[in-house]
């Protein structure tokens, strides 16, 4: 981490250059009694920087150059971090308390039909994957949504900005009514009863438009893995509803389609979530919104589900890059998958023909084609 700007216009400010590219500038204000600083910055895929460490990192340069007056105040009570994420991402706010110990504001959102005491219980439990634990709750009430700041720490090792606003996402996902029939479950529902431990639920029932299960993980130091874990997401992305991806379960037909019917636990290695991000950022256009990847213990092993909230139209279609040529993933060629009942196919060249037409030629003859938008 580097200085790569500084000056002083109503105290002191620096800008840093963090490891990845990802800048944050400092602020360090002066007071009657004591001084406090507080940096804020922006992400998009920088998200893999460890929390505490940046913290000491900009105060350590903080101290060095206004040292604080109050014997009292130690600059870890005095410093946060607040970085805001894209268009209707939650917003993280970071600081280290009195012990030395982070805290992490999440600004998340839940639907006014989800009671705050079941909200809170399955955020705790979303926390608690990553042996993080939620210290502390702040509402705002409105009449089509909750505004939820919910204070989480941890006391052992750190954590990523990814962690966290995975969890956030997460959070958000199962903060929304998603109701299970005899035959039939949601995206949302189902996400909530992994998150509870409660998977032996899904047995017998439906895999549908919302939920697809995998038995094992996918190959993603291959490119056939890579292509096919972009493919599967995707296909939900496309959808008007979202969706599930459940690793670690398996389907049987029984005529009409497939329901779950065996949990297959699975050991996965640390950070396989990040490495899944990381394929799913490379090989999916646009970046999905909101996705969240999650692991709950089960029998020895992990599950881990991958959740699509819907998308906005605006960024549809989602286009995976490569294709399977003769049974060869070839990058040069570009999928778009999309979800029919519990299968997945691909829109097909007149309707894709169709579609950009609309997009790109539409707009251009509603102010004359050729001609070039104003400012």
């Amino acid at each position: 981490m580097e200085i790569i700007e500084s000056g002083s216009f109503d105290g002191t400010w620096a800008k840093f250059k963090v490891r990845g590219g990802m800048e944050l500038k400092a602020h360090v204000w002066r007071g009657d009694s004591h001084h406090y600083w507080e940096a804020d910055g922006t992400f998009d895929k920088l998200l893999d920087f460890p929390i505490l460490a940046v913290l000491r990192a900009v105060g350590h340069f903080i101290e060095t150059e206004i040292p604080l007056i109050s014997e009292k105040q130690t600059q870890n009570e005095a410093s946060s971090i607040f970085i805001k994420g894209r268009d209707d991402e939650p917003s993280l706010n970071f600081s280290v308390n009195r012990d030395g110990n982070p805290m992490v504001e999440l600004s998340v959102q839940s639907h006014p039909r989800i009671t705050f005491k079941q909200f809170y219980s399955d955020a705790a439990k979303v926390l608690e994957s990553i042996d993080a634990k939620l210290v502390k709750t702040k509402y705002y009430d409105s009449p089509q949504e909750q505004l939820h700041e919910l204070t989480t720490t941890w006391s052992t090792g750190d954590r990523t900005v990814w962690q966290l606003l995975n969890c956030a996402h997460l959070i958000e996902m199962i903060g929304w009514p998603g109701n299970a029939t005899a035959e039939h479950v949601t995206a949302q529902h189902a996400t909530r009863l992994i998150v509870n431990g409660n998977i032996n639920s899904l047995l017998g029932l439906r895999e549908d438009g919302q939920l697809e299960a995998k038995s094992a993980l996918y190959e993603i130091d291959t490119n056939a893995g890579k292509f096919e874990l972009a493919k599967d997401v995707a296909q939900f992305a496309n959808s008007s509803s979202g969706g599930i991806l459940i690793i670690g379960m398996r389907t049987k037909g029984d005529g009409t389609g497939d329901v779950f019917a065996k949990i297959t636990p699975l050991e996965i290695q640390s950070k396989t979530d990040l490495r899944y991000k990381s394929v799913l950022e490379s090989r999916i256009y646009p970046a999905i919104e909101g996705l969240g990847i999650g692991l709950t213990p089960h029998d020895g092993g992990h599950v881990m589900y991958i959740t699509i909230p819907p998308q906005k139209d605006s960024l549809k279609p989602f286009i995976v890059q490569g294709a399977a040529i003769d049974e060869t993933v070839r990058d040069s060629f570009f999928l778009i998958p999309q979800r029919r009942g519990d299968s997945i196919s691909s829109i097909p060249g007149k309707a894709l023909h169709a579609f950009l037409a609309g997009k790109l030629f539409g707009a251009n003859e509603k102010r004359g084609f050729g001609e070039s938008e104003r400012e």
